[in-house]
């Protein structure tokens, strides 16, 4: 499942970290991916009540980013009923009792690997259209890495503490190779124009008549993780039906009302938080 979070957060993550950092994302990604590395043994949440509701909120923070980019991608001009109304249907799923077996999981992620190789294929082959759209330098901005860190962090960071650090190895190697295509066709500028630049980037490697596929590959990513994500936050919480169904219409209200950006910077200032957290607990938790 940390394979479809990756795919689906990272279609407006990096428009927003390339905006925040400019090429200096590369190396933003691959500090989030080092401290995911670190922080895999503060996950799952620690066993106060605190911490429970803290990884509640970490999760439903990403369901509603799953909301944006589906309705960026798929709905541009009714963005925030598009992700409300993902999101509700998600919540709906899971408290009528469907969950997403371990073998759909598998082919998921190997469909959304395939398509990121598919597109750092265009990106590569084709050369950008001017010289505005290739590796242009970019000033550093010790505030924009750390935004990029920050807004990457969470989609890097693996479910469970015994996944191992391959793993998490992979997935920002996998980050990094489709960041960097797209930085060369792009542009740094370009990039992070929109949070929908993966269309953009599809345009300027002239596969357009691909975006078909692209909007399989959201569905595919935006709703399998929605699924995944909403039902570890039912479990942290408790799986009470009254609250679950709250914080289904609070998650609602913050995809459809808030902007792509503020989400997505929510949902990584609460993984965070969820991690700080978390980490002194577990090391208070092993001395004892």
């Amino acid at each position: 499942m940390a394979g479809v979070r990756l795919g689906a957060g990272f279609l407006i993550a990096l428009a927003v970290g390339a905006a925040a950092a400019g090429t200096w994302v590369l190396v933003a990604i691959a500090v989030a991916g080092a401290l995911a590395a670190v922080a895999r043994w503060a996950v799952p949440a620690g066993q106060t009540r605190e911490v429970r509701a803290l990884a509640t909120a970490a999760g439903l923070a990403r369901v509603a980013v799953f909301g944006e980019v589906f309705g960026v991608y798929l709905f541009p001009l009714h963005r925030g009923i598009a992700a409300a109304v993902l999101v509700l249907a998600v919540a709906a799923a899971d408290l009528a009792g469907l969950r997403l077996p371990e073998w759909p999981r598998k082919w998921i992620t190997g469909a959304l690997a395939l398509a990121a190789l598919v597109l750092v294929a265009l990106c590569v082959a084709i050369p950008p259209v001017s010289s505005s759209s290739g590796m242009s330098s970019s000033g550093l901005s010790a505030g924009g890495v750390l935004l990029a860190v920050v807004v990457m962090f969470p989609w890097l960071l693996p479910d469970r503490p015994e996944h191992s650090l391959r793993r998490v190895a992979g997935a920002t190697a996998i980050a990094l190779v489709v960041a960097g295509a797209a930085l060369y066709q792009l542009g740094p500028i370009r990039l992070g124009l929109s949070t929908d630049s993966m269309r953009d980037l599809l345009a300027a490697a002239d596969a357009e008549s691909l975006a078909p596929v692209l909007a399989v590959v959201v569905v595919l990513a935006t709703v399998s993780a929605a699924l995944g994500t909403f039902g570890d936050a039912r479990t942290e919480s408790g799986g009470d039906t009254v609250t679950l169904v709250v914080c289904a219409v609070v998650t609602a209200a913050v995809a459809g009302f808030a902007t792509p950006v503020a989400a997505l910077v929510l949902a990584a200032g609460l993984a965070v938080a969820r991690v700080l957290v978390e980490l002194p607990a577990r090391y208070r938790v092993g001395r004892d």
